[in-house]
């Protein structure tokens, strides 16, 4: 073959490849793109589609525990997008308190709600953070995937109760009225909340760490359905602001702890 015919024929092959390595660029960014804009809008809609349903969430956490922060951090993101269907309740457990740093948000009353979960559960032992979800599903309170995924999951879920509250503020108390189903086997529970809160930590595992929480369980209490006069009423603590705080309840099942209703409302 003539050496003139051989070198136009290996520019040709070389024209080829340079082509189709362009070609296969082209494509990449473009599906790239396409997974980047996918992803942002999962993070950002954790529902996906339906919100006939809700997403009740636990999280028992410390600020004696350095795995916690990021669990606190990821419920203070999602309380951000600004779901109706998503509550989020935080429980500081008490048994990190003796190791270096007492958490003033803790109460030993969330250690023994978790530990109720714990054995519900068959877990060999409590631990956090630690995220229960709508009362029977539970999993590690940074675990952002699988959050997101039950969210969307319990969201498309249109088989629930329905409660409604209000809370107002007289004298040195709260008061809330509320209707709710009058169900056998269940107990009704109200959490007021401390919506906003945060500590200098000067000990432990978050030694020097400033640390930010969401919706801070300060009381919790329960009645069974029918038992009282459709009211709750609260003491407000001497250290509890009322401004922009807030009333949580939900219906709650006494044999699997499934929740089975919740709802919020602004105290007036």
């Amino acid at each position: 073959m003539p050496k003139r015919k051989l070198q136009a024929i290996w520019i040709i092959l070389i024209g080829v490849l340079i082509l189709a390595f362009f070609l296969f660029g082209i494509r990449s960014a473009f599906k790239d793109k396409l997974l980047k804009k996918e992803n942002s809008g999962y993070k950002s809609h954790p529902g996906g589609g339906s919100d006939k349903g809700f997403a009740f969430i636990e999280l028992f956490t410390s600020e004696g525990c350095s795995s916690c922060p990021p669990a606190d951090e990821l419920v203070a993101q999602l309380s951000k997008e600004g779901r109706k269907n998503v509550f989020i309740l935080g429980y500081h457990v008490d048994y990190w308190d003796q190791l270096g740093w007492k958490d003033k948000f803790s109460n030993a009353a969330w250690t023994e709600r978790q530990q109720k979960y714990i054995t519900r559960l068959g877990l060999g032992s409590a631990y956090t953070p630690q995220i229960i979800l709508n009362g029977v599903d539970e999993f590690v309170g940074s675990d952002r995937e699988r959050l997101y995924r039950d969210i969307s999951k319990y969201s498309a879920d249109d088989e629930h109760e329905k409660i409604n509250i209000s809370a107002r503020v007289i004298k040195n108390s709260v008061e809330v009225n509320y209707q709710a189903p009058q169900l056998q086997g269940c107990m009704i529970y109200f959490a007021l909340i401390q919506t906003i809160g945060s500590s200098q930590v000067k000990g432990g595992e978050n030694h020097g760490k400033y640390l930010e929480h969401i919706n801070i369980v300060s009381n919790l209490k329960s009645v069974t359905p029918g038992e009282k006069q459709n009211q709750v009423n609260f003491l407000i603590p001497s250290d509890f602001s009322l401004a922009g705080n807030k009333i949580v309840a939900f219906l709650q099942r006494n044999n699997d702890y499934r929740i089975l209703a919740a709802t919020e409302c602004a105290i007036n």
